[in-house]
């Protein structure tokens, strides 16, 4: 059951929809990683990498649009970052 969530998460769901997939409440989910440093470790792994494929892929497009989103979700200071200059 863990391991449908692990394989869940790695394919992009978020532990909400693996936790569904998986049949559970995202409570034994969070529960289980809590009590497990192993599954907590595979999890963030997991995660992770999706995270940084997403990333690339959205970075590759040539979609401003989800470029413009992704930039977005980075959060206020580093989109602030985007758009200033530096001072020499």
């Amino acid at each position: 059951m863990i391991e449908t969530n692990v394989l869940a998460l790695a394919g992009g769901a978020t532990r909400e929809a693996a936790a569904k997939f998986a049949g559970i409440t995202v409570d034994v989910l969070t529960q289980a990683i809590d009590d497990d440093s192993q599954l907590a470790a595979r999890v963030m792994d997991a995660e992770g990498k999706v995270d940084v494929a997403l990333v690339a892929k959205i970075r590759q497009s040539n979609d401003w649009k989800a470029q413009a989103w992704l930039l977005a979700q980075r959060g206020e200071e580093d989109l602030a970052k985007a758009f200033v200059k530096p001072k020499r």
